[in-house]
């Protein structure tokens, strides 16, 4: 969405289309327990039981995706001509940076464009952080403060 509304486009979240990694119904029944699951063994222990019943499906999509030389990420796709976003699990090619990122909280940006057609050109570095998350936060802070004036 952040990034969507960088390049001008106009959404609200409820626009976005995503398909969530975990259930909805797991995440409303688990609520309590994914907040304490870091500290509290038990609450991880919840989680994960709430979550097998869903393993074989998960385990179907991974084994397909590796049958065709893919791998499944979380990605968020804004499509500026089409005016949408959306984010869920997609297949991506074993060759690509996308699967390069592995496990974790890295980040990739690819951009499609008439100049980086065919291939992207694609930003990539960590995530998320305390230092990553304070600093986007000052920056856009000082962004507001120069329109402010």
């Amino acid at each position: 969405l952040i990034l969507a509304r960088s390049v001008g486009l106009p959404l609200d979240l409820e626009q976005v289309k995503v398909e969530p990694v975990i259930p909805p119904q797991v995440l409303e029944s688990c609520a309590a327990d994914f907040s304490a699951a870091q500290e509290d063994p038990q609450s991880a222990q919840r989680v994960l039981e709430a979550l097998s019943p869903y393993d074989e499906a998960i385990a179907q999509r991974c084994q397909g995706a590796k049958e065709r030389g893919c791998v499944l990420r979380f990605v968020g796709v804004v499509d500026v001509a089409g005016g949408t976003a959306w984010a869920g699990l997609k297949e991506i090619d074993r060759g690509s940076a996308f699967s390069a990122l592995g496990n974790g909280s890295n980040v990739a940006v690819a951009v499609h464009s008439q100049r980086y057609n065919p291939q992207p050109l694609i930003m990539s570095g960590p995530g998320v952080g305390e230092r990553l998350v304070a600093a986007a936060m000052l920056a856009d802070i000082l962004r507001v403060g120069k329109h402010l004036h």
